[in-house]
């Protein structure tokens, strides 16, 4: 599939690809799911209108069910990586909604079956791309070679990498479109839990517009001309996996097609109200969830 196929250039969803063994409490299995943020972050780009395409490392053993579903969600594939074994997990669902997640032991790392920034080789118009949580290491050096070849980023932290390579972090927001970090992330970089001082905090820091996602409370979003929060308007909440990706790529695709940050906020908390409804990557197959106009203006109403 070609990425650069069609009048508008495709929105790109940096990140790892994984192949899930999911179990739920009740020890139902669904076996070789596709996962990864990146392909939630690309679901979310659908639902708001975008055509995503996820740049990440194609292994040979990758099952070919996942690209075939890829392939029948809209979805392009770039790349842009050299593993030779992808990354398989199991994933464990408790009663209460908590995840384990555990790698499999013939399974690549996070390292072997990463996107590289080196193999990147840009090719159409000036576009977007949003980074998802790699370590810091490899979301700097994408962020380096896409703002280079004059795109517009927005980057998600690594969860482990914001609490132990703050710094690291936080030398790049200077060069983002957009920062994207979730309540834990944030907390983690601030030092302190008032999330719309911390949200003002990274702004200041450099980067142009900063999203705090905060889970069933929403999100804060922050530029240089002040700060606002959004609610949550999920109403059935089955699996949280994937909700705040699906955030980040819905809230790009907005941005990229010219709307105000406050209302791709909104694509992006509806994005997620629709992620949370099932477990795993919701398919679109056949289009946008018809109550997506009814999510978006039960937003409005709210804000």
């Amino acid at each position: 599939m070609n990425p650069h196929a069609g009048a508008a250039a495709p929105l790109f969803m940096v990140g790892h690809l994984t192949v899930d063994d999911i179990v739920l409490p009740d020890g139902t299995t669904r076996m070789q799911q596709i996962g990864g943020a990146p392909v939630f972050a690309a679901t979310g780009a659908r639902l708001a209108g975008g055509r995503p395409c996820v740049v990440t490392a194609l292994a040979p053993s990758l099952p070919t069910r996942v690209r075939e579903w890829l392939a029948e969600e809209e979805i392009a594939l770039l790349d842009c990586g050299r593993a030779s074994r992808h990354i398989t997990q199991w994933v464990l669902y408790e009663t209460t909604g908590e995840r384990t997640f555990l790698h499999h032991p013939a399974s690549a790392d996070l390292y072997e079956a990463a996107p590289l920034a080196e193999c990147w080789h840009p090719a159409g118009p000036p576009a977007w791309a949003h980074i998802a949580p790699m370590p810091v290491s490899l979301q700097a050096a994408w962020v380096r070679a896409l703002t280079g070849a004059g795109l517009s980023v927005t980057l998600d932290p690594h969860e482990d990498c914001s609490a132990e390579h703050g710094d690291a972090v936080l030398e790049l927001l200077p060069r983002l479109t957009a920062f994207m970090p979730s309540e834990q992330e944030a907390a983690s970089l601030f030092g302190r839990a008032d999330m719309t001082a911390a949200a003002a905090a990274f702004v200041a820091a450099g980067a142009r517009l900063c999203v705090i996602k905060l889970g069933a409370a929403g999100c804060v979003v922050a530029t240089a001309a002040g700060s606002w929060r959004l609610p949550s308007v999920a109403t059935s909440v089955v699996d949280t996996t994937g909700a705040g990706d699906s955030f980040c790529g819905a809230f790009v695709a907005a941005l990229a097609s010219g709307h105000a940050p406050e209302t791709a906020a909104r694509y992006g908390t509806a994005a997620a109200s629709y992620t949370v409804q099932c477990f795993g990557v919701p398919s679109l197959r056949g289009g946008s969830p018809a109550d997506w106009s009814l999510r978006l203006n039960r937003i409005r109403t709210a804000a």
